[in-house]
């Protein structure tokens, strides 16, 4: 009977110990988890408060970088420096940015142009239509409105050019300078790149939309 008291009492204190053990890993396991919870939401706090303080550097930064965002002249500059050319005078830069400015509010990248559009409608709908007589008509009408377009803007471009170039002649050998630094095809693109709207055939060129014309004005 002694023994097995003993036994007993031995068995109930292994249980107990046993039981404040695990209690113990737990509470540890709880704790180390809390610790790991708090930790991970310090740690997104800090990112977001970076994030935060890094966005107006990142912004001034990137306008830094691109010097078009503010200065539409900043090309030309660069290109009279480079070229050794007088620096343009504050008429000049007032002439030339209205010239800017009066061509690109002519030509808004991304506005619709609604007689292209509906043509081009009235075209697919002839095609699953099978109307053949339709489609084709419609053809000639997206070629046609398509070249009107491009028409009228190489000969806006043209005149942009031209007026840009006349200001630059009345500074002494700005053009001339330029000439001899970039040449003929450099000059023509640097002049070009003030239209803004970079594509095909070089800075400030046309793009080429949907059958190889502009689908906007």
């Amino acid at each position: 009977m002694i023994l097995s008291a003993i036994g007993n009492e031995a068995s109930y204190t292994i249980a107990e110990e046993s039981g404040a053990w695990l209690s113990n890993q737990k509470m540890r396991i709880f704790l180390r988890k809390d610790n790991n919870m708090k930790n991970n939401s310090r740690r997104r706090s800090i990112a977001v408060c970076l994030l935060l303080c890094l966005a107006p550097a990142l912004a001034l930064a990137q306008m830094t970088h691109d010097p078009m965002t503010h200065d539409p002249l900043a090309h030309l500059k660069h290109a009279l420096s480079e070229a050794g050319a007088p620096a343009l005078t504050a008429n000049q830069e007032q002439q030339i940015n209205s010239l800017i400015t009066a061509f690109r509010n002519a030509h808004q990248p991304g506005t619709p142009n609604t007689t292209l559009q509906s043509a081009f409608q009235a075209y697919q709908t002839a095609i699953l239509n099978g109307d053949n007589t339709t489609a084709q008509a419609q053809a000639d009408s997206i070629a046609n409105e398509q070249a009107n377009v491009s028409r009228k803007n190489l000969k806006d471009r043209a005149k942009l050019e031209i007026d840009v170039l006349a200001v630059l002649k009345s500074n002494d050998d700005q053009v001339g300078l330029l000439l001899k630094r970039i040449g003929s095809a450099g000059l023509s693109g640097l002049l070009g790149s003030l239209a803004g709207h970079g594509g095909p055939g070089g800075p400030g060129r046309p793009h080429l939309g949907v059958f190889g014309g502009e689908i906007h004005h």
